[in-house]
C-alpha cells in the first residue's frame, strides 16, 4: 500500500460524524514507507525508544506532530477526534472579549 493510497483511505469522501481516525498499523504503515520505524523516528528526534508510540494510543500533541510532519499531513487528519475533541474544548473556554465590563457592580 502506497503512502498515496493511506491518505486517500484515511482522508476520502466521508460524513463528518463517521470521521475516523487512522489506524495505528496505517500509522506505523506510512512511518515504514518513509524508511523509519517508531523507535528509529524516535530516536531521530532526541527521545527513547518506544516513545512515539505512545502518540498512537493516547493524544500527545508533541508526538502527534512529529509523526504527522515526516507523513506529510496536518495531525487533525491523521487523528480527527482527538482534534475535535481539543477545539471543542478551546471553544467552550474561551471569554467573550466583546461584552461589556461590569464596572460598578
Amino acid at each position: 500500500m502506497t503512502l498515496q493510497m493511506l491518505q486517500k483511505a484515511a482522508t476520502g469522501v466521508q460524513n463528518s460524524s463517521s470521521v475516523k481516525d487512522w489506524h495505528r498499523e496505517e500509522i506505523k504503515c506510512a512511518i515504514r514507507l518513509r524508511g523509519y520505524s517508531i523507535a528509529g523516528l524516535s530516536r531521530a528526534h532526541g527521545l527513547a525508544d518506544g516513545t512515539l508510540a505512545n502518540a498512537l494510543v493516547r493524544p500527545w500533541p508533541k508526538g502527534e506532530k512529529i509523526i504527522a510532519t515526516l507523513i506529510g499531513l496536518d495531525p487533525a487528519e491523521i487523528w480527527p477526534s482527538r482534534y475535535a475533541a481539543r477545539k471543542a474544548k478551546l471553544v467552550s473556554s474561551r471569554v467573550d472579549l466583546s461584552a461589556p465590563c461590569l464596572e460598578g457592580k
